[in-house]
């Protein structure tokens, strides 16, 4: 059985007037059709209309020309109609801060004209996990406690739509995820979403459909599915004066072999834990030279197993990035040195062959303590899998000096 639609927009036209400079089309001739109980993702730059269309349905911008039907109201004829088929979720947090979630809810039913028997403010404060919050000041909310709440609001009158303008811009990917859970489960009620956003993983996620909004008009519209199919991969050539290291694992491992070898070293290579610790058990290696990361696991398991196989074996860690915790590590599991990747054999040989009573020569271009400082708020960022809020709470920095590091480039 065919869905049919709840929202359908013919030919809607929007031109904004102006005496000092050129009339700005904002939508032109824009023909869209929403099905029930469906999530339909809007995607489109800056400036590409969005936002005029979303406001042309809150009846907060008059459309130049078109039809536009909501659940079987016209725009023209039932505007009243309209704005109350319609619930809004907007992209800035418009809260009063001195009202409780429980009494904006009230006070956003009043103004729709609901009267006390009918509201549904407990049920929807449930609904939105803020049930233990209900009497809180909203300024005491934390941030995905607010975007909650602007849901919540836009719930109120019960509307058969609801539109959500860019919900997760500028948050966490923790508050996002939680945001996402909150919107299927919506539509899971029967509530059909109309998504805006300028994330393709956000639209790829959630939306059955996506229709994308350049200049005023509508550029493709299909299913998620045959959108992404449509996409080809191509070919990008970059040309750079600038020595590039790429992380290619496996070329790097043969070409540091081969260079062993003609140093004199008998060379076994083993690309996973598994292999390495075969390998080791049956060579007793007097030299090892092992990459932190491997295949199927940590190099460390390997470095154990040398240790075991042959406790005078000199071992060399390789890593693609430089941070303490994991020189420690692998110097406390039996390594005499660690060496970044790309390591040059000449450095590994030196390294393995280093006299142990000699204190080891100072790098010649040692990373800087900007560099040091930056390598490692990035490595707990990655551990705390990218969440802002949970590294600046580890780190004991403030949230928006730990985004403007991350937004940087890394020192050299």
């Amino acid at each position: 059985m065919e869905q049919k639609n709840i929202l359908s927009v013919k030919n809607l036209k929007k031109i904004y007037s102006s005496k000092q400079a050129e009339d700005n089309l904002a939508l032109n001739d824009l023909n869209l059709d929403v099905k029930e109980g469906e999530i339909f993702g809007l995607l489109g730059p800056n400036g590409a209309g969005k936002t005029t269309f979303i406001n042309i349905l809150a009846g907060t911008v008059i459309k130049t020309a078109g039809q536009v039907n909501v659940w079987g109201f016209d725009l023209d004829k039932n505007p009243r109609q309209v704005r109350a088929s319609v619930g809004i979720v907007p992209q800035e947090v418009n809260l009063d801060p001195f009202f409780s979630p429980r009494k904006l809810l009230e006070l956003q039913a009043g103004l729709y004209g609901i009267k006390e028997k009918d509201r549904i403010t407990d049920t929807i404060l449930k609904l939105v996990s803020l049930e233990k919050q209900a009497n809180s000041y909203a300024r005491s909310l934390s941030g995905g406690m607010k975007r909650r709440l602007l849901m919540a609001k836009a719930l109120v009158h019960q509307p058969p739509i609801v539109i959500l303008d860019e919900p997760t811009a500028g948050v966490d990917v923790e508050l996002r995820q939680n945001l996402w859970k909150n919107v299927k489960l919506l539509n899971e009620l029967g509530v059909t979403i109309i998504l805006t956003t300028h994330y393709l993983e956000e639209a790829e996620e959630m939306c059955g459909r996506i229709g994308i909004l350049n200049k005023g008009n509508i550029v493709a519209l299909d299913s998620t599915k045959n959108l992404l199919d449509r996409i080809q991969t191509k070919k990008v050539t970059f040309k750079t004066d600038i020595k590039i290291n790429i992380n290619d694992d496996d070329p790097f491992r043969d070409r540091l072999a081969r260079a062993m070898e003609k140093k004199g070293f008998e060379v076994f290579q083993a690309e996973s834990v598994q292999k390495g610790i075969l390998s080791v058990k049956e060579k007793k290696p007097g030299f090892a030279v092992v990459d932190l990361r491997l295949a199927d696991g940590n190099g460390l398991q390997v470095v154990k197993q040398i240790q075991i196989s042959n406790p005078s074996s000199r071992i060399i860690m390789l890593t693609g990035y430089g941070n303490i915790p994991t020189a420690v590590a692998a110097i406390k599991e039996g390594a005499i040195d660690y060496l970044a990747k790309p390591a040059d054999a000449d450095d590994v040989e030196k390294a393995l062959l280093a006299d142990p009573e000699k204190k080891a020569e100072p790098p010649e271009n040692p990373m800087s303590a900007d560099r040091v400082k930056w390598e490692h708020i990035h490595r707990v960022f990655e551990l705390c899998n990218r969440n802002v809020s949970e590294t600046a709470r580890r780190l004991k920095m403030h949230r928006r000096t730990l985004q403007r590091i991350l937004s940087k480039r890394s020192p050299r």
